[in-house]
């Protein structure tokens, strides 16, 4: 990705995580290509954090077909997976990713698993969660 990329969507992401209140966020990148995420997005962000004065740990799960995922850098934790059955449990990661989905087809198929593996958001207002893909708690 382009620097210029990384540092106008990296606010959004690190905006998305301060939201979370969460010391250590686990991150899945679905369609993590080469690792562009670990590698070039992940370190934009954390610069937003620490301006903000957040201290954010995070595990990283990059995530594709076989042949993209062996290029990966090996500072990410890869996984070969397909993105309509993910290897992993239910409510595995705070904060999904997709990269390069689009190109892979069936989104259809690969929401509803994001989902799956995404944890539960509390609402403020209720109490109760809401798993659906998506979701942003009313303020």
């Amino acid at each position: 990705m382009a620097p210029a990329y990384n540092e106008a969507i990296a606010p959004f992401l690190a905006g998305t995580i301060g939201f979370l209140k969460r010391p250590r966020v686990r991150v899945l990148v679905v369609g993590g290509g080469t690792g562009v995420f670990s590698r070039d997005l992940l370190p934009a962000v954390r610069r937003c954090l620490q301006r903000w004065g957040q201290n954010v740990q995070f595990s990283v799960v990059e995530t594709d077909i076989e042949s993209v995922v062996r290029e990966a850098p090996a500072s990410s934790h890869r996984v070969q997976a397909n993105f309509h059955q993910l290897p992993f449990r239910d409510g595995s990661f705070d904060l999904i990713v997709g990269q390069s989905m689009i190109h892979q087809g069936e989104m259809q198929k690969s929401i509803p698993e994001i989902g799956r593996v995404m944890e539960a958001v509390p609402t403020e207002d209720s109490g109760t969660t809401d798993r659906s893909p998506g979701h942003v708690p009313a303020s």
